[in-house]
């Protein structure tokens, strides 16, 4: 099993593929065109940590991050987030922009909160490492 990790994302947005229009992937470049804008994570600066997985000839794609426990509302969210097929845009240590997750292979959500903190995690596999936005 090779295992890559991305350690100094950040800008992290989610995706509910219902808000995307367009997704086209080419080779190592994706277009996406939305109907809705990203939501912001609202990550915890730092928290960010990006491990992707070759197994089984599928790369296997893990996102966690911090949040701050604000209000209700934002439980809410999170919540809903685990019902609704995601995909996530993140800028790697390099200034890119790239992708995880698409509708045919979407990010599955969960959380954990405790200490003022949400603890979330985006899970899922696909055919190739993040493509870039072009």
């Amino acid at each position: 099993m090779a295992n890559l990790n991305v350690s100094a994302a950040h800008s992290l947005q989610l995706v509910p593929i219902n808000r995307l229009s367009k997704f086209a992937q080419i080779k190592a470049g994706v277009m996406l065109v939305f109907l809705e804008q990203p939501d912001e994570a609202e990550a915890i600066p730092g928290s960010i940590r990006i491990t992707t997985n070759t197994e089984d000839g599928k790369i296997k794609k893990s996102i966690t991050y911090k949040r701050r426990t604000v209000d209700r509302a934002t439980a809410n969210l999170l919540e809903g987030y685990k019902v609704t097929r995601l995909v996530a845009i993140y800028t790697d240590e390099t200034g890119n922009q790239r992708v995880a997750g698409s509708p045919d292979y979407p990010l599955k959500f969960s959380y954990t909160s405790g200490d003022g903190v949400f603890t979330c995690k985006l899970e899922g596999e696909g055919n190739s490492i993040d493509p870039f936005i072009i």
